[in-house]
């Protein structure tokens, strides 16, 4: 903990007055690694221009992980008063994907933006371990003309930048970069697919002025085939003038016999209104599958302070009602869906009177 925050915050009100406050919460256990981000933050955004970052939220021991945006804290692991997200324009709001980890959003106002992101780590359905990343966005005005990126693969896309590779097959995905500034451009990559202790991915690591290619290689084992999606973001860099800008594309690639990639997440479901709330609400998430499932209600410390249990589901949207039978105090909390030891929808609400 450190005070004080920066004071040209702006979606802070009197960020000064607030203190930096970073905590981590682990199961300490021989059996257990704690969550990490394997993406360094990008803190400069060009303004009118899109904005795509993925910190790459990853755990070793394979455990179930959600993420989300949610407000930054301050002495004591108290939310900050009045925070909101940084503005964007209005037909692309800033957004946390619940699939893939991608932040993004398209900046119209100057200045300096506080953002943090929560993930919580959880092993058959109970919440083990908790980690956040605070950072700034700073969005400048710029002349830079952004990358143009292409790219081709040997396996046809199942949907946007997710591909099915058989194990076995081999795989290549070839991206072409072309920088209109003609400045010298790098492109790198992170994810687990490059972590593998055994038989991992490569890629050809390029800095080239202007015109780039990089080829990102894997041929996976059937000790690599699950139905879980390998994670992973490729990084275009480019300085101009005062400023380096980066962008993260993000793709998914399922190692299985499969023929497609079932969707993850349903964007026409609207999580859960009304929010903030007094503790009742209706959540609104999407199923793969039928089946029972756990609703579970945690602190921002992730104690459970509540869970409805064993509650039949169908395949497609879901509606729950819930309601207050504990008169949940005010504040924050996380409400996660558990099925089959997975969590198939996380959600932050508050409580206010």
């Amino acid at each position: 903990e450190d005070c004080c925050r920066n004071c040209a915050i702006i979606n802070i009100p009197q960020p000064c007055s607030y203190s930096f406050h970073l905590y981590n919460n682990f199961l300490a256990d021989p059996s257990n690694s704690s969550p990490v981000f394997l993406n360094s933050p990008i803190t400069i955004a060009q303004n009118n221009v899109a904005f795509s970052y993925n910190p790459l939220p990853f755990d070793a021991d394979g455990d179930s992980l959600a993420w989300a945006l949610d407000v930054p804290v301050t002495s004591g692991g108290a939310y900050v008063a009045g925070y909101t997200l940084p503005p964007s324009d209005p037909g692309v709001p800033f957004t946390m994907d619940a699939a893939t980890g991608v932040v993004s959003f398209l900046p119209n106002t100057l200045g300096n933006f506080e953002v943090s992101v929560l993930v919580s780590e959880y092993r058959n359905g109970v919440q083990i371990g908790e980690i956040r990343r605070d950072m700034q966005i700073i969005v400048v005005n710029s002349l830079n003309a952004p990358v143009l990126v292409s790219s081709t693969s040997t396996a046809a896309p199942v949907g946007t930048n997710q591909f099915n590779v058989p194990p076995g097959s081999p795989f290549t995905l070839t991206v072409a970069v072309l920088d209109q500034d003609f400045q010298m451009i790098t492109l790198s990559a992170r994810g687990e697919p490059f972590m593998l202790s055994s038989n991992p991915a490569t890629i050809s690591s390029i800095t080239a002025l202007g015109v780039l290619n990089g080829t990102v290689s894997w041929t996976p084992n059937v000790l690599q085939e699950r139905s879980a999606p390998y994670i992973f973001a490729l990084r275009i860099t480019e300085p101009f003038a005062l400023y380096t800008f980066s962008t993260d594309l993000t793709y998914e690639l399922r190692v299985t016999t499969a023929t497609a990639i079932a969707p993850v997440v349903d964007k026409s479901v609207r999580g859960l209104f009304p929010n903030p709330n007094d503790g009742n609400f209706t959540l609104e998430f999407a199923c793969l599958s039928s089946g029972k499932a756990d609703i579970i209600i945690s602190n921002l410390i992730g104690q459970q302070v509540n869970a409805i249990r064993d509650i039949q589901l169908n395949e497609g949207v879901n509606a729950v009602v819930v309601k207050n039978p504990t008169s949940l105090p005010k504040g924050h909390y996380t409400i996660s869906v558990v099925m089959d030891g997975k969590i198939s929808s996380v959600n932050n609400f508050e409580v206010t009177y």
